[in-house]
C-alpha cells in the first residue's frame, strides 16, 4: 500500500503517516511508502522547515528511516487507487504482488477513522519503535510523588481571534480555558510540576503568555520540536491542543491524556474530553488513580466525596473545590443536600482554589458538616487518602 504525502506542518504530516501505516496494519497490507505531488528534495521548504529537517523529525518519531519511504520511481503505476481513504468494514481482494495507492489529502481523513485504526496493538508497536519515550526530558525535575503535567498551547500559526467562537475554524482555544485548566490541575493535584509548550509569533508575542507564568508553571516557547514531543509523550498528564502537533505526542503517551472538544477526530477512546466548564474532571483524577500516579497527601488531611463519578468535592482544612463531571440522573437524588454549597461554589469553577476558601467562609461549619453527613448516609462513596 502506498499513499500520497502531505506537505504542510510537521504535526499534520506525522499524523497522516501514522494513520496510513495503521491502515496498512489493520488490513494486513505492507506499507510501501509515499508519493509526493511536487518536488521534495533538500531544498524544499514548508512552514519554514527544510525537507531534510522534517524527515529527521519524522524519523525520530517513527523510530525508523522515514526518508526510505519516499517512492522515487518516476511516473509510478498502481493496480488499485482509492480516493477518499479506507472505511471500517471495507474488504479488499488482492492478488499477490498487486499495489494500491490511497489518497485522503483531497477529502480529509474520515471523522472517526482513528477509533478503529489506532488499536492498542498498533499503538504498542509505535511506542516501542519511537525514540521519543527514551529521549531525555531536561525540563522535568519533579521528585517522587509529584505529577509531571505537559500542556500544548497552540498559538503561533493561528489567528489571534476566532470567527465563530471556540472551536472556531482556526482552532484557537481561548486563554481563559487554559487559565481555568491550570487552576483546576493545581486544585486537584497540589504542587504538580506543570509545563506549557507553545510558539510565539507577531500575533502572539512573548508577553502574551504572561498570564500562564504562574508559580509552579513553566512556559517554554519556540523550543526544539523533539524535546517538546518527548516531554508531552512522557508526562503523567498531557493536555492536547486542537493540533496535529500534540495529537501525535498523545498517541505515544500511555498515561492520562486530556483534550478539548475542538478537533473533530481529536481524541482516542481512553482520552478524556473536557468541556470549557471541566465537568469531566472526575475522570481525570480516576485516570491518575488507576495508573498509580496519585500523590499521597500527608497525615490523611484530605478526603474526597465522589458522587457516582458525577461530581468530586475535595475537603482540605478550610478549603473546598468543586470539580464537576457529566450530569447523570443519580445526582438528582443528592441535589437538594448540595444546593447551599453549590450556590456559593458554582461561580468559582475554573478559578483559583484560594477564591473557594474565601467564599466558603460564608457557610457555617455546622451546615457544611451536616451536608457531608447527609452524603455519607445516602451511601455516596467516601474515599479517604
Amino acid at each position: 500500500m502506498y499513499a500520497v504525502a502531505r506537505l504542510d506542518g510537521v504535526g499534520e504530516r506525522v499524523m497522516q503517516a501514522v494513520l496510513y501505516m495503521a491502515s496498512a496494519s489493520f488490513y494486513n497490507l505492507r506499507f510501501g511508502g509515499f508519493v509526493y505531488k511536487e518536488s521534495y528534495d533538500t531544498g524544499h521548504h514548508t512552514h519554514g522547515m527544510a525537507a531534510a529537517d522534517t524527515l529527521h523529525l519524522m524519523t525520530e518519531y517513527m523510530g525508523s528511516n522515514f526518508s526510505a519511504l519516499r517512492l522515487r520511481v518516476p511516473n509510478p503505476r498502481f493496480d488499485h487507487c482509492w480516493r477518499g481513504g479506507l472505511e471500517e468494514g471495507d474488504k479488499f481482494n488482492f492478488v499477490a504482488g498487486e499495489t494500491a495507492l490511497i489518497n485522503d489529502d483531497c477529502t480529509g481523513l474520515h471523522e472517526r477513522k482513528d477509533l478503529f485504526l489506532l488499536n492498542q496493538p498498533f499503538l504498542q508497536r509505535l511506542r516501542q519503535s519511537t525514540t521519543l519515550l527514551d529521549r531525555p526530558t531536561k525540563y522535568f525535575t519533579a521528585g517522587k510523588g509529584q505529577l509531571r503535567i505537559a500542556i500544548h498551547l497552540r498559538r503561533g500559526d493561528i489567528l489571534h481571534t476566532t470567527r465563530d467562537w471556540w472551536p472556531g475554524p482556526d482552532r484557537l482555544v481561548p486563554d481563559a480555558i487554559y487559565v481555568g485548566l491550570l487552576s483546576l490541575l493545581r486544585g486537584m493535584f497540589g504542587p504538580a510540576e506543570i509545563h506549557v509548550f507553545s510558539t510565539s509569533s507577531s500575533n502572539f508575542p512573548n508577553a502574551s503568555f504572561n498570564r500562564f507564568r504562574q508559580p509552579g508553571v513553566h512556559v517554554h516557547l519556540d523550543g526544539d520540536i523533539l524535546d517538546d514531543w518527548a516531554h508531552m509523550a512522557q508526562a503523567d498528564i498531557l493536555a492536547v491542543a486542537p493540533s496535529g502537533f500534540s495529537w501525535v505526542a498523545g498517541l505515544l503517551n500511555s498515561r492520562c491524556v486530556v483534550t478539548f472538544k475542538a478537533f473533530p477526530w481529536g481524541y482516542l477512546p481512553r482520552w478524556i474530553q473536557l468541556n470549557d466548564d471541566f465537568r469531566q474532571a472526575g475522570q481525570l483524577r480516576s485516570c491518575i488513580r488507576d495508573k498509580g500516579l496519585l500523590p499521597r497527601e500527608k497525615n490523611g488531611s484530605s478526603c474526597f466525596v465522589a458522587l457516582t463519578e458525577q461530581a468530586v468535592y475535595k475537603f482540605s482544612g478550610a478549603s473546598m473545590s468543586l470539580l464537576a463531571s457529566e450530569t447523570h440522573a443519580k445526582v438528582a437524588a443528592v441535589q437538594s443536600s448540595l444546593s447551599a454549597v453549590e450556590s456559593h461554589l458554582a461561580p468559582l469553577l475554573a478559578k483559583n482554589p484560594k477564591e473557594v476558601a474565601r467564599h466558603l467562609g460564608a457557610l457555617e461549619n455546622a451546615e457544611l458538616q451536616a451536608r457531608v453527613r447527609s452524603l455519607r448516609n445516602m451511601k455516596i462513596k467516601l474515599a479517604v487518602d
